[in-house]
């Protein structure tokens, strides 16, 4: 993705100008072949509908999603269809993302007959038995309808549909958001173990940072549609530099995020750093100009007017920014 920005119509303003929320904001992001890359955040920080912009499920308005050479934000339907092939989503809600009349087995065979279709029937019967084995599904759940399936069963066959046209990229959107204990956990390792046999890329959204550390090598920390801070997973568990990312692991760990008030409105959005009236450690000058995304140490980027002042400094005093 290159400068990447999806925005949504919100009609005019009271003197006639046009008036847009914007939910994406000029991301730039690269994913490697095999590579887990996660996308933090809490909710309203734009991680659901990049997720859908990637696919063009949403329409971005400016930048490019460049896949194997082709403008996905461009392409035409022809071109789009056959991308999708190699880019599957799983949704938060696996039960809301199939027909409630249609059976499993005619809804796998359905996404099998239009991405990649088969020679015989008895190959797609074939298909269709090992997609509910690598998932861990009876065949018999071909013959059910959603209704009748519980959430662990619902996410696997969910799953299930996403691997059909033996994708390269699969972008999971809060994919265990219906699950917890043991049936959460279960869920990730099996899509762990099936990433790592298929040598999937894939792109992990979710609000619960230790579990999206544990999940991607690097990972990604969005706010108000920006990223405000960029790093291998191991650096951010270990020593997160922005307080948004602070906050996120503190969260996630059960402690008190050093916080306050609430998150700022994306239709409002204040001046200067996004999170500076909730923020600390915020000082005059977070008010006045958006950090940047600078270097702080290799690897490791952070949009921060008080950790790029604080590398600034170590540079300068011949330390290496932590």
């Amino acid at each position: 993705m290159r400068d990447l920005r999806v925005a949504f119509p919100l009609g005019r303003g009271w003197r006639g100008e046009e008036r847009w929320l914007t939910v994406v904001d000029g991301l730039s992001i690269a994913l490697a072949e095999g590579e887990t890359l996660a996308l933090l955040g809490e909710t309203g920080s734009g991680k659901s509908v990049l997720a859908r912009a990637i696919l063009r499920l949403v329409p971005p308005v400016g930048g490019q999603v460049s896949w194997l050479g082709t403008d996905l934000a461009a392409a035409p339907p022809e071109a789009m269809r056959r991308a999708r092939r190699d880019l599957q989503i799983l949704f938060p809600d696996p039960l809301a993302a199939f027909d409630p009349l249609m059976t499993i087995g005619a809804q796998l065979a359905e996404t099998l007959d239009s991405l990649q279709p088969t020679r015989s029937s008895a190959d797609r019967t074939a298909r269709l038995a090992e997609a509910l084995e690598e998932v861990g599904l009876p065949l018999a759940v071909l013959d059910l309808h959603p209704g009748a399936l519980g959430p662990a069963e619902a996410a696997r066959a969910g799953l299930a549909r996403a691997l059909l046209p033996e994708p390269r990229l699969l972008v999971c959107d809060e994919p265990a958001a219906t699950l917890d204990g043991a049936e959460r956990a279960d869920f990730l390792a099996l899509l762990r173990a099936i990433r790592r046999r298929r040598r999937l890329a894939l792109l992990y959204a979710t609000q619960d940072a230790a579990e999206g550390l544990r999940m991607a090598r690097r990972a990604l920390v969005l706010l108000l549609g920006r990223i405000v801070e960029s790093a291998d997973s191991a650096v951010l568990a270990a020593g997160a530099r922005h307080p948004y990312s602070r906050a996120l692991i503190a969260a996630a760990g059960l402690a008190r995020p050093a916080l306050h008030g609430d998150p700022p409105s994306p239709l409002r959005p204040p001046t200067g750093c996004a999170l500076r009236l909730r923020c600390p450690l915020a000082h005059d000058g977070c008010a006045q100009v958006p950090p940047t995304l600078d270097p702080v140490a290799p690897g490791h980027r952070v949009a921060c007017h008080v950790a790029n002042d604080d590398a600034q400094d170590g540079a300068r005093n011949g330390e290496t920014a932590p």
